[in-house]
C-alpha cells in the first residue's frame, strides 16, 4: 500500500493528513485528516481506470493530487469548523 503523510498546524491544532492507495475489489485513494485525537475529515476518490492501467507513475500522481487537494482545503480554511471540539 502506497501512501503520503503530512503534519501541519492550523488554528493551534496539529493535523495529521494521510493519503493512501486502498487496493481491493473497489480500488480507491483515501485521505484521512486527524486533529485533536479524532478523525475530522475523510475523502475517497475512485481510481478512474483499472488497476492494470494505473502504473506506478500514474498512481503516484493521483496520490499526490488527492493529498494536495485536502492540504489546499485546509489552507483555505474549508475544514476550520471541524477543528473545534463540539460544545466549544
Amino acid at each position: 500500500m502506497k501512501g503520503i503523510s503530512a503534519r501541519i498546524d492550523r488554528l493551534g491544532v496539529t493535523l495529521i493528513v494521510q493519503t493512501q492507495d486502498v487496493a481491493g475489489v473497489s480500488s480507491y485513494i483515501e485521505t484521512l485528516v486527524y486533529g485533536a485525537g479524532r478523525l475530522i475529515h475523510s475523502r475517497k476518490m475512485q481510481i478512474p481506470a483499472s488497476r492494470s492501467g494505473a502504473g506506478p507513475t500514474r498512481l503516484d500522481k493521483l496520490l499526490a493530487d488527492a493529498h494536495q487537494s485536502v492540504l489546499d482545503d485546509i489552507a483555505a480554511g474549508r475544514l476550520d469548523g471541524r477543528l473545534r471540539e463540539p460544545g466549544r
